[in-house]
């Protein structure tokens, strides 16, 4: 299980060392005896074995390249064409097509539902004029 720099902490107790762990419940936490005095900070990895848990850290370390780019690739997203490269090479070319059938039934929808709508807003405001008309002595 992976643990965040925020879901642990390091207590020390009669000389022993303890790593708490924040449970699903709040202000509740899970306590654990070390075996050394070592803290680590940053995230965590816990390993649950059968004789107790494993504390494992993360390390930096430099990174080796391994390729070398030889072409650039751009991508670009649209609404007349879903991705275009630059390589002339064309993909979703018929996506604004669907994209605006579905707009325009969407829009059919919420036209047949607006008059309904504003009726309903008119019964509410109406209901709530008389309501405070009644509750005036």
């Amino acid at each position: 299980m992976m643990i965040d720099a925020n879901m642990y902490r390091y207590d020390e107790n009669n000389g022993r060392n303890y790593i708490k762990i924040s449970t699903r419940k709040h202000s509740k936490f899970a306590t654990f005896c070390l075996r050394d005095k070592n803290q680590y900070k940053g995230n965590l990895r816990i390993l649950i074995r059968d004789k107790g848990i494993e504390i494992h850290r993360t390390v930096e370390c430099r990174t080796q390249k391994v390729w070398v780019a030889k072409n650039i690739i751009a991508i670009d997203k649209g609404y007349n064409k879903l991705l275009a490269t630059s390589q002339k090479k064309y993909y979703g070319t018929d996506l604004n097509k669907i994209a605006t059938n579905a707009t325009e039934t969407l829009s059919e929808i919420n036209k047949r539902r607006n008059p309904v709508y504003s009726r309903v807003r008119a019964l509410k405001a109406e209901a709530s004029v008389e309501c405070t008309v009644l509750a005036q002595p």
